[in-house]
């Protein structure tokens, strides 16, 4: 998407980051909080910034052009918000996959929500017709459809069935154009709904996103067939063919050069397209490891997960770091614990494995039902090992050494339970960041659930103090909470705005640390609620996981500085309460 700034700006879904290239192919990064965000479409808003929708995170994001970062969780949970749009009312409209509405968000961040008529339309994209009305693509429903500003909504059957129309871009022409990934096709309905199909010369392509191009023609990207497609409104097809096989290309958008540019989903690049049909690629920095949660093990090492590195990582108090290879690629291991057998547990976000680790690096992995996708583990009081079920699942799992694995539903729908421990009670404790409450579980599978004082605290990280409460981090609500095994909770504000408290972890002194991973600093909070503040030493870094080390000190990972840092007693200033 092209931004006011004269860059091209583009979404990274599975490492959680908004990218911008320069026209001279200049790239910079910006990491968003945690990397289950998944960010997919972007759009310029009215106001000068990017917007951008957080499918997995169900929220609408806004990045300026500084890089600074604001969301905005949307009112419905699972909603998956797709595609977004600046519209002619000066608003940002928005498609939710899941939830079945077409979303208006005014540059305030206030959200109103419109159903459609058809039950199930996989609505998808969206895009500003030149009638002044909004324009989107129902992938399931084998439709499209027009929302007027006022929220008046009509639909249009595409004349043969199983067309799954993608994305929609207006053209030059007056009409709307779209995508038919099934149907091999470039779709052209006009604003009175008269739908014409143009197939593509080559089968299978795979055609997913359409842009308009500067030279009035129609642009599209053959994620299969490898190849950038133009069509004229005539209807007329030219295919270019990337320099690279296998690269994938996914998103294209016209740029402030009077080029298209596109992303290559495959081989981490962005490509950029002449009018006239040539074609320059650009290799992204290297893909981070993004390292996120971190855990002390057996073997007085500590050992973190790579989320978009797919690894298992080890350092020694020296400082030495060893990678160990998933099995399954694309797993995007999460939470890692270590386990009452002297090995390493950890979940696989991405495929829905619980992997465990030797000391010595021997993975194996442990298949849980279809559509699950656990995120924290910790170990628990009966010896085996207990996993939050964060998206679809809204589950908590239990597995034994051996790998038997079963499943507990929460009485709560969509709580999208995230992090997990085992309290002092004999228990087992974990936030819903969704749901704003936090939850028990005993070893037997009772579970028992206790709403935040404030609406949308956005409990995220949960630890166990030595006192037998439950310390937990509130990324949404700024806040550090206390929980008694009783339920009852306290709050203690943090000293400034939007410090986005994410990991948490107690030290045997009776304080409790946390990381602050949009602000960039490492929290210590007393017993008594005063908390002291430490920057971090590299702009960047965001800070994620932390843990108590088998050394004594305080280990934690930065998913965007792509290392793990160490803070120690005798590097600990005085303590400066809030």
């Amino acid at each position: 998407m092209a931004g006011t700034d004269g860059n091209v700006w583009f979404t990274e879904y599975d490492s959680a980051k908004i990218g911008r290239i320069t026209p001279d192919g200049a790239v910079t990064e910006y990491l968003l909080p945690t990397p289950e965000r998944g960010p997919t479409f972007i759009t310029s808003g009215p106001d000068g910034n990017l917007w951008f929708s957080e499918y997995d995170a169900n929220r609408i994001g806004r990045i300026t052009q500084s890089g600074a970062v604001t969301e905005f969780p949307l009112p419905t949970p699972d909603s998956w918000p797709s595609a977004i749009t600046s519209g002619p009312d000066g608003n940002l409209w928005f498609t939710e996959y899941e939830g079945n509405r077409i979303g208006r968000m005014t540059p305030a961040g206030a959200v109103t929500e419109y159903s459609l008529p058809t039950p199930d339309s996989g609505v998808h994209a969206i895009a500003a017709g030149p009638d002044g009305n909004l324009w989107f693509t129902e992938y399931e429903g084998n439709r499209i459809g027009r929302i007027t500003p006022a929220g008046a909504i009509t639909e249009y059957s595409l004349p043969m069935p199983d067309r799954e129309p993608y994305v929609i871009a207006a053209g030059s022409d007056g009409n709307l154009w779209f995508t038919e990934h099934h149907g091999n096709a470039v779709g052209r309905i006009s604003p009175d709904g008269a739908i014409t199909e143009f197939p593509l010369p080559t089968p299978d392509s795979g055609l997913y996103f359409i842009a308009a191009g500067p030279d009035g023609n129609l642009w599209f990207t053959e994620y299969e067939g490898n190849r950038i497609g133009r069509i004229t409104p005539a209807g007329a097809i030219t295919e270019h063919t990337l320099p690279v096989p296998g690269s994938s290309p996914f998103v294209i958008a016209a740029g402030p050069d009077g080029n298209l540019w596109f992303t290559e989903s495959w081989s981490g690049r962005v490509g950029r397209i002449t009018p006239a049909g040539v074609i320059t690629e650009h290799t992204l920095p290297v893909l981070s490891s993004y390292p996120f949660e971190i855990v002390g093990g057996p073997d007085e090492n500590l050992w973190f997960t790579e989320y978009t590195g797919d690894r298992i990582g080890r350092i020694t108090r020296a400082g030495t770091v060893t990678e160990y290879p998933i099995p399954t690629p694309r797993s995007h291991p999460f939470g890692i614990t270590s386990g009452p057998d002297g090995n390493l547990w950890f979940t696989e976000y991405w495929v829905g494995n619980i992997g465990c680790i030797t000391p010595a690096g021997v993975v194996t992995e442990y298949r849980l039902p279809l559509g699950r996708f656990p995120y924290s583990i910790t170990s628990g009081s009966d010896g085996n090992l207990w996993f939050t079920e964060f998206v679809y699942g809204n589950s908590i799992g239990r597995i034994t050494p051996p790998g038997v694995i079963t499943e507990f539903p929460l009485p709560s729908p969509d709580s999208f339970p995230y992090d997990i421990v085992a309290g002092s009670d004999g228990n087992l404790w974990f936030t819903e960041p969704l749901g704003n409450r936090i939850g028990r579980i005993t070893p037997a599978g009772a579970l028992t659930e206790f709403s935040l004082p404030g609406p949308h605290r956005e409990p995220t990280c949960i630890t166990a103090r030595s006192d037998g409460n439950l310390w937990f981090s509130e990324y949404n609500g700024n806040r550090v909470g206390r929980i008694t095994p009783a339920g009852a909770v306290t709050e203690f504000s943090l000293p400034g705005a939007n410090r986005r408290a994410s990991g948490i972890a107690a030290t045997p002194d009776g304080n409790v640390w946390f990381t602050e991973a949009m602000s960039n600093r490492v929290g210590r909070i007393t017993s008594v609620g005063a908390v002291t503040e430490y920057p971090m030493p590299t702009p960047g870094s965001h800070p994620f996981g932390i843990a108590a080390g088998p050394d004594g000190d305080l280990w934690f990972t930065e998913a965007g500085g792509h290392r793990v840092g160490r803070i120690t007693a005798s590097d600990t200033p005085a303590p400066s309460p809030r």
